[in-house]
């Protein structure tokens, strides 16, 4: 059985989204909004499709890009995502979609086109057509009342026996007047050495300070290792819109010289008091699958592992 591809009308919207929420879980299209504006040329880096049967009601299947690194749409790397009613598959409805989609990246001068799967999905279909998987997140789940936090006290006291002290957001801001900007350049230092393909693109000042005022609820819960006046590492969790009684792990790390002290450790157990004494009962994290350290301090936290994500990419301009 034949489909057609054609761009996407205003119409579309709500169908395609809630199509691709219920096919693609995780990696879903946001909202309705992003169609709306690519049907009014509002958004010049994405591009969208849809599949349709004449003999079949609605949309059957959906793709669409955008760049994969939202901070830096320049640098032409695009994240696809697609998807096909369950009935639809292996009729030839994603090929079209793809090819469809990579026909206007090469006229958009795109240099790779990216796709993230779970790892239980099948990825042949895209490694069949020149994708290669270029790195592996995985995301891991703690449950807080299985986690030993009683020795938390102990490497508190050790930290603070080698000068290293952890306060709060909350703490800090009220000594701290400049706690945001001294919290921005620590991030900005910390992202010089973050281990992933592509550099960090650091937000702006202004952008950062909102992120933060936006947490304004949990900055007790947002921990700050010190050396003196210096940030040097921290680690904090967000509460889970899905979840009432779920957190998500925010960004944990610390400064290349600090590393290898145990500093990494003891933040990751103050969030997870952090969660049992207000109640809560899991925190989610992720992780490179090559960022060994951080796994290791993972695991000695208690976190296992949920699922993988696959991330595959196809190079559509040379390096070279």
């Amino acid at each position: 059985m034949s489909c057609s591809i054609r761009r996407p009308m205003i119409k579309d919207a709500e169908e395609v989204v809630s199509l691709s929420r219920e096919i693609a879980d995780r990696y879903h299209v946001e909202n309705a909004d992003d169609w709306v504006k690519a049907c009014e040329h509002q958004d010049v880096y994405k591009r969208y499709f849809v599949a349709v049967h004449d003999q079949t009601p609605g949309i059957i299947g959906y793709a669409c890009v955008r760049p994969d690194i939202p901070r830096q749409p320049g640098l032409g790397k695009y994240r696809l995502l697609l998807g096909v009613k369950p009935e639809w598959r292996n009729k030839g409805v994603g090929h079209k979609l793809l090819e469809a989609i990579s026909h206007e990246l090469h006229g958009m001068q795109a240099a790779a086109v990216r796709v993230r799967l779970a790892e239980s999905k099948d990825i042949g279909f895209f490694t069949k057509r020149g994708f290669d998987e270029y790195e592996r997140m995985l995301r891991l789940q703690a449950d807080i009342a299985q986690c030993d936090v009683s020795g938390l006290s102990s490497l508190l006291d050790e930290q603070a026996s080698k000068g290293i002290v952890i306060s709060t957001l909350e703490a800090e801001l009220k000594y701290a007047p400049d706690c945001f900007r001294k919290l921005y350049e620590f991030e900005q230092e910390l992202f010089t050495i973050w281990p992933t393909i592509d550099p960090v693109v650091p937000m702006s000042y202004e952008a950062f300070r909102d992120q933060l005022n936006r947490l304004q609820d949990v900055h007790d819960g947002y921990f700050i290792a010190k050396d003196g006046a210096a940030y040097i590492g921290c680690s904090y969790v967000m509460r889970k819109d899905s979840e009432p009684y779920g957190l998500v792990q925010g960004l944990t790390g610390v400064l290349r010289r600090y590393q290898r002290r145990g500093i990494a450790t003891a933040l990751k157990y103050c969030t997870m008091q952090y969660a049992r004494q207000h109640g809560f009962h899991s925190i989610e994290t992720a992780s490179l699958s090559h960022n060994e350290p951080m796994l290791a301090v993972q695991r000695k936290a208690g976190f296992t592992l949920m699922e993988a994500e696959v991330r595959l990419e196809k190079r559509l301009i040379s390096s070279e």
